[in-house]
C-alpha cells in the first residue's frame, strides 16, 4: 500500500471522527494524524510544517462534490503549497492527493468501507496493527501511547554530561542552556572552581589527597583521588546509559582522572564518549605527557575517545578573537557533536540506529575526529558535506580511516541520506558508513551535518596539521 493511499485512509478516518470540526484546527489535526500513521514520519514532519489553521480551512472547502472533481481547484492548491510553502512538486501533489483521494472515499463510500479502508493502521515493528472498533477509534490517543512503550521496550535512555577538571567545568557553564532535559555533572580536584560551575550535580574528589586544592597538573595525583571516592563516583553514575565526559587532557584533573571514571562506566555498562581537549603544540612538554598518557589509557576503557586540538581554534579566529571566543568556539563543535549522537538514536528521527547498534559502534575504544557543515539551497547536501570534510576541526583525512559516522539535520528528504553517504565514499572510500538523519522544519532548505571519523591504531601526536606559521595569534596567547 503507497504512502498516499496510507494517508487518505488516515485522513478519512479522521473526518469519521472528528467530523467538519477536524477542519477548524491543525495541531488536534496533525496530532490525531501521528497517531493513524506513525510509520510516515517523513510525511507527517511535512504535514505539520505546511498544514496550517488556514490551509486545513481551504483543503475543507474542498470536500465537497462538486469541488472535489473539479482538477482546477485541486491544482490551484497544489501550486500555492509549491509557490507559498517551497515545497517540492512531489510533496504537492502527495498532500492535495491524500485529500483528494480521503474525500473521494468519505464521499463515494459513505459508511461502508472495503476492509481495509474500515482499519485505522498502526505499526509495531514492521506489522501493521488494525483498529476497527468505534470506541478503538476514538481512543486511539491513549492507546498510541501505550504501542510506543511497547516499541520502546524499556525507558527512555538517560543521557548525562560530565565536566572533568577546568576545562570540563567550563564547557557546562558555557552549554548546559543547550541541552534541556539531559543531567549535567562536574567533577574536580579544585574546590573553589567547583563552586564556580553551574551543572545540577556536583563532586569534589579526593579531599584527603589534596584539601581541595587541585593537582598541581600532575595526573599521578588525580588518579589517586579518583580512586579514593570511587563509590561516590558509581553513585552518580548510577541509571546513565550513556555519558558524554568533557575535558582538557593537558591538566592533571582532566588527564589523570578522566580514565578512572571512564574504566568505571565501563564496568557498569554505561556508553561512555570522551570528547578530549588536546593543549596547544607550544605548550610545556609536561602537558603534552599528561595528553599522551591520558589517551593511550582512555582508548583502553572509553567507547570512543573524540580528540579536539586546541590548536584548530587558532586557525579559525583572527587576530583579535577573545579567549572566551576562541574557547566558544571549540565548545561549539562538542556540543554539535553530542547532539548529532543524541539525535541519531531518536526514534521520531527520519532514519535512526538503535541504541545497541550505537554501543556496538562506540565501544572498541577507537579514536574519532568530527567535523561539522551546514548549507542552503538545492546542492546543500554536497556542500555540507564538503564543509564538513574540510572541517580544520577534522584536522586529517588519511588511509587509516575506518568507518566514518553521520548525522544530517534540517529540511531534507530519505533520499538525501543515500545521496550523502555515497558521495563520502566518493571522497574516502569504500568503507562503512553509519549514517542518521532528523527532519526539522523550522530550517527552510537547509541541512547541518555532523562528521564523526574514526581512526585505525591511532596515537597521541604533539604534531598538529595546522601550521601556525600561516596565521597570527590572537592577542590572548602573545603574552605566553
Amino acid at each position: 500500500m503507497n504512502n498516499i493511499k496510507l494517508l487518505s485512509i488516515a485522513i478519512n478516518k479522521i473526518i469519521e471522527i472528528k467530523g467538519t470540526d477536524c477542519f477548524k484546527n491543525a495541531t488536534i489535526f496533525c496530532a490525531i494524524l501521528d497517531d493513524l500513521v506513525p510509520q510516515l514520519v517523513t510525511e507527517r514532519k511535512i504535514f505539520r510544517r505546511v498544514i496550517n489553521d488556514k490551509m486545513l480551512e481551504e483543503l475543507g472547502e474542498l470536500k465537497n462534490i462538486e469541488e472535489s472533481k473539479s482538477d482546477y481547484s485541486w491544482s490551484k492548491i497544489e501550486r500555492k503549497l509549491k509557490d507559498e510553502y517551497g515545497l517540492r512538486e512531489e510533496w504537492s501533489h502527495i498532500i492535495t492527493q491524500s485529500f483528494l483521494e480521503a474525500y473521494k472515499q468519505n464521499i463515494n463510500g459513505g459508511s461502508k468501507k472495503t476492509g481495509a479502508e474500515n482499519k485505522c493502521m498502526k505499526q509495531k515493528n514492521s506489522e501493521i496493527l488494525h483498529y476497527a472498533e468505534e470506541d478503538k477509534q476514538i481512543n486511539i490517543w491513549a492507546e498510541y501511547k501505550e504501542q510506543s512503550q511497547e516499541l520502546q521496550g524499556k525507558e527512555e535512555i538517560k543521557v548525562a554530561v560530565m565536566g572533568i577538571g577546568g576545562a570540563g567545568l567550563n564547557f557546562i557553564n558555557r552549554m548546559e542552556n543547550q541541552f534541556p532535559g539531559i543531567d549535567f555533572i562536574g567533577v574536580n580536584t579544585d574546590k573553589q572552581e567547583l563552586q564556580l560551575c553551574r551543572a545540577q550535580k556536583l563532586l569534589l574528589v579526593g579531599e584527603k589527597i589534596t584539601l581541595g586544592l587541585g593537582t598541581r597538573a600532575k595526573y599521578e595525583i588525580a588518579e589517586k583521588a579518583f580512586e579514593e571516592d570511587e563509590h561516590k563516583i558509581k553513585v552518580l553514575l548510577k541509571g546513565i546509559d550513556i555519558l558524554f565526559i568533557i575535558c582538557g587532557i593537558g591538566g592533571g584533573t582532566g588527564a589523570g582522572g578522566t580514565p578512572v571514571v571512564t574504566n568505571i562506566a565501563k564496568q557498569m555498562g554505561i556508553l561512555t564518549i570522551a570528547i578530549v581537549m588536546k593543549p596547544f603544540r607550544f605548550e610545556v612538554r609536561m602537558r603534552h605527557q599528561n595528553a599522551s598518557h591520558s589517551f593511550e589509557q582512555l582508548k583502553k576503557s572509553a567507547g570512543m575517545v573524540i580528540a579536539i586540538s586546541n590548536d584548530v581554534s587558532l586557525e579559525v579566529v583572527d587576530a583579535k578573537t577573545t579567549m572566551p571566543d576562541a574557547l566558544k568556539m571549540i565548545d561549539e563543535v562538542s556540543c554539535q557533536t553530542i547532539k548529532g549522537i543524541i539525535n541519531s538514536i531518536n526514534y521520531n528521527s527520519i532514519k535512526n540506529i538503535s541504541f545497541e547498534e550505537l554501543r556496538r559502534i562506540m565501544t572498541r575504544g577507537e579514536v574519532a575526529y568530527v567535523g561539522n557543515g551546514t548549507a542552503k539551497g538545492n546542492d546543500k547536501i554536497e556542500e555540507a558535506l564538503d564543509n564538513a570534510l574540510n572541517s580544520p576541526w577534522l584536522e586529517k583525512l588519511t588511509y587509516n580511516v575506518s568507518k566514518v559516522f553521520i548525522h544530517l539535520s534540517g529540511n531534507i528528504m530519505q533520499s538525501d541520506i543515500e545521496k550523502a553517504k555515497c558521495y563520502i565514499q566518493e571522497q574516502v572510500g569504500d568503507i562503512n558508513i553509519i549514517a542518521s538523519a532528523c527532519y526539522e522544519e523550522n530550517k527552510y532548505n537547509e541541512v547541518s551535518i555532523v562528521l564523526i571519523v574514526f581512526e585505525k591504531d591511532e596515537k597521541y601526536n604533539i604534531k598538529s596539521s595546522v601550521k601556525l606559521n600561516d596565521f597570527k595569534l590572537p592577542d590572548f596567547l602573545k603574552k605566553f
